[in-house]
């Protein structure tokens, strides 16, 4: 098990954020695109959130307090696969306390 976890960190890298630039040039791409187009939605969501996209995904109406322009973090959508079925589609609380949160909601 030492030696699995010893090789699991040599494909470990650093994550690095999209510039602002980067973002737009993206957001771009995928609305000039036909293929990409329907998920302009959920792209501009989690950019403007960093929400993880479980988290986005399981987002319901409830969720969302559009008087005082905040979305409530509180389940994520996880894919599992089950025996019996293949693999099927849970909503599930976050694995942590700090997986629910409040976050505001921008232009």
């Amino acid at each position: 098990m030492n030696e699995i976890k010893r090789n699991s960190l040599d494909f470990k890298r650093k994550r690095y954020a999209l510039t602002a630039p980067q973002q737009k040039a993206f957001m771009t791409h995928m609305c000039e695109n036909y293929e990409f187009h329907g998920w302009e939605p959920v792209i501009t969501v989690l950019l403007g959130t960093g929400m993880r996209i479980g988290e986005c995904l399981g987002l319901c109406w409830d969720d969302l307090d559009f008087e005082k322009r905040l979305i409530g973090v509180n389940k994520t959508l996880i894919y599992r696969p089950e025996p019996s079925n293949g693999c099927v589609v849970h909503i599930s609380t976050p694995k942590t306390e700090a997986g629910e949160r409040t976050i505001p909601m921008i232009d």
